[in-house]
């Protein structure tokens, strides 16, 4: 014999208690009634949604009607960022190049501050980089094939192999027919 299944087991949605309502149900697909009032470009405060402040500036007082903007206060160059739309309370701290590195960027309300490593050493650019490597020198029967950069090590040769054509480009106009050609280091043209 087929026994019913309870009507709780077939309610395909989330169930949530108001604490506006007490006592009340309502029907909610991941989300709060008092979220979706909010929009794309508003944080919550409290009751309200609030305008967002604009990138390069925090939030110094909440609004106080909803979907309004409060009262939005720069950050400080060369301190305090925020790179985008935000109600953060706060700006964020500018990144301070350590020993190894060089400033190549300063911190401005928008955009936070970048430093490389300093002439002599070097990181891997998509592995986060504490700490910069001396560049390797090479050694007795080498010869340098690529410099170090702030990005990459030093790439060593062995002296016995013939050294690269550098990579030059030239363009070639032929008279007749006023046709361009793109010629590199490993390329050929002969005109007859």
């Amino acid at each position: 014999m087929l026994r019913p299944l309870p009507v709780l087991l077939l309610l395909p949605v989330i169930l949530v208690v108001s604490s506006d309502l007490p006592g009340k149900l309502h029907i909610s697909h991941n989300r709060t009634e008092r979220d979706k009032e909010c929009y794309e470009d508003e944080y919550r405060h409290r009751d309200k949604c609030c305008r967002t402040c604009l990138a390069g500036t925090r939030v110094s007082a909440h609004c106080t009607e909803n979907h309004a903007r409060g009262v939005c206060a720069a950050c400080t160059p060369g301190e305090s960022y925020i790179a985008g739309p935000s109600g953060l309370e706060e700006c964020l701290p500018c990144l301070i190049c350590k020993d190894d590195k060089v400033m190549v960027q300063e911190c401005t309300p928008k955009t936070d501050r970048i430093c490389e490593c300093k002439p002599g050493y070097y990181c891997i650019p998509k592995e986060p980089c504490e700490i910069c490597s001396r560049c390797s020198r090479c050694g007795k029967g080498l010869r340098i094939k690529e410099q170090c950069t702030p990005t990459s090590n030093t790439v060593c040769e062995d002296l016995s192999a013939p050294p690269e054509p550098t990579s030059t480009k030239a363009t070639v106009k032929e008279e007749h027919t006023g046709t361009v050609y793109s010629l590199s280091s490993t390329s050929y043209i002969i005109l007859g």
